[in-house]
């Protein structure tokens, strides 16, 4: 999906223009939320619902979005599905460092280059997906207690392992096509 995706939203001819724009505000709203660590954007792509595992309050960290929630849809067409893999592929873009316990979100990421640190959801599915098929993706880090992530990010900045990856100007081209 993620490489067939069209930025020309004009040339669709159904075309779900306010459920698209109101995710498209919530997103743009979840930029000052972003959070600096040295030079560099980190992105908290946080569960809000009962499948997190995680106590975020440990760290002192507050979750930049709930991406994979404000992407929710019932539509079947083929074309929205492209248009909200575009939106969910741009809201990740816009981070150089992604923290998440959602698995798409951190699939997602690796695919756009980013740093990536996974947490495990609550029944395990993050680690499982992570054993079967990431471990071999260096810029996929698997966390096991949450209180080791701020000093694995320290870790990874420090070494030079992070790179700026991120794009917000994507999210500014979909808002300007939306107004």
């Amino acid at each position: 999906m993620a490489f067939s995706l069209s930025n020309d939203f004009q040339e669709i001819e159904h075309f779900p223009y306010q459920q698209f724009k109101e995710v498209w505000q919530r997103i743009m709203a979840a930029i000052p939320k972003l959070t600096e660590q040295e030079e560099y954007t980190v992105a908290y792509f946080l569960r809000s619902d009962s499948e997190t595992n995680t106590n975020w309050k440990k760290i002192g960290v507050q979750s930049t979005l709930d991406l994979s929630q404000c992407m929710s849809s019932d539509s079947r067409c083929s074309h929205d599905a492209f248009l909200y893999g575009k939106l969910f592929l741009t809201g990740i873009d816009m981070a150089d460092i992604v923290v998440t316990d959602r698995l798409h979100v951190g699939i997602g990421a690796m695919l756009l280059g980013k740093e990536v640190f996974l947490l495990d959801n609550s029944y395990g599915k993050v680690s499982g997906v992570y054993e079967y098929s990431m471990t071999q993706c260096p810029r996929v880090h698997f966390v096991n207690d949450v209180r080791d992530l701020p000093s694995l990010l320290e870790q990874t900045i420090t070494k030079g392992q992070a790179r700026r990856t991120a794009k917000q100007g994507t999210l500014e081209q979909i808002g300007a096509m939306l107004t």
